[in-house]
């Protein structure tokens, strides 16, 4: 994916930087900047705070976050900008607006032996204690999903393409924070549904935009209910704006 143009992620501000590459077009800096490897951008990003911001938005037009150390920072990077932008009475340069296409993949193996929930750490515990790590586990995953939703809703004004992997329970909260986006690419994959829910608003418009759309989820076989998950499709699809 090609990342955005310089003037697309300076939130407005006027470029004050002497390096002789502004002097050139926009147009011609986004040909050129993709071309850096990634030690030029290092140090571009260390020249002055234009350049630290071309850099970005070549480093981070394309991101997975997948519960990782590493994706917790950048998560909190990202909730820490929306507080900022909340209380500036301008608003700066940030990450955020760099990002075009954000992957979620809660990264389960890694997760599971952070809080000892793998099948070896588990079988010699008592119940209660298994209980206990995996309810940790549990409520981690929950909170995890929920700040991603919130900062793909808040923090990412130029979102484009999103990759939701993951195999917890979707909610409606979860499918509003999308709709609230401009994203034009969608994909679900392993999406599990737990309740009857369907998609109502689109922000402010009738129709939601998407210009694709990948719809893999799933739905309890043991839930002792006539109640499936063709509500939630039929009104993701009846949603989208006929082309």
């Amino acid at each position: 994916m090609l990342p955005l143009s310089f003037d697309r992620v300076t939130n407005g501000r006027s470029i004050t930087s002497s390096l002789p590459i502004f002097q050139l077009p926009i147009e011609l800096i986004s040909h050129i900047t993709p071309y850096l490897s990634p030690t030029d951008l290092a140090s571009l990003a260390l020249v002055d705070r234009d350049c630290r911001q071309l850099a970005r938005s070549i480093q981070f037009c394309e991101v997975r976050m997948g519960a990782s150390d590493a994706s917790l920072e950048f998560l909190n990077l990202l909730e820490a900008e929306v507080r900022d932008k909340k209380n500036a009475t301008s608003p700066g340069f940030t990450i955020g607006s760099c990002v075009r296409r954000v992957s979620i993949c809660y990264d389960q193996t890694a997760r599971s032996s952070h809080f000892g929930t793998r099948l070896d750490d588990l079988m010699f515990l008592s119940p209660a204690s298994r209980r206990s790590r995996l309810s940790k586990e549990e409520k981690f995953e929950r909170e995890y999903l929920d700040r991603a939703c919130a900062v793909i809703r808040d923090a990412l004004p130029n979102l484009y393409h999103l990759d939701w992997d993951t195999s917890a329970t979707m909610s409606s909260e979860m499918i509003r924070c999308f709709t609230s986006t401009p994203v034009k690419h969608l994909r679900l994959e392993n999406a599990h549904l737990n309740d009857v829910f369907t998609v109502h608003a689109i922000g402010n418009a009738r129709f939601w935009a998407l210009e694709s759309l990948v719809l893999n989820v799933t739905w309890p076989l043991d839930k002792e209910s006539n109640e499936d998950s063709a509500p939630f499709i039929t009104s993701m699809l009846t949603k989208l704006r006929p082309h």
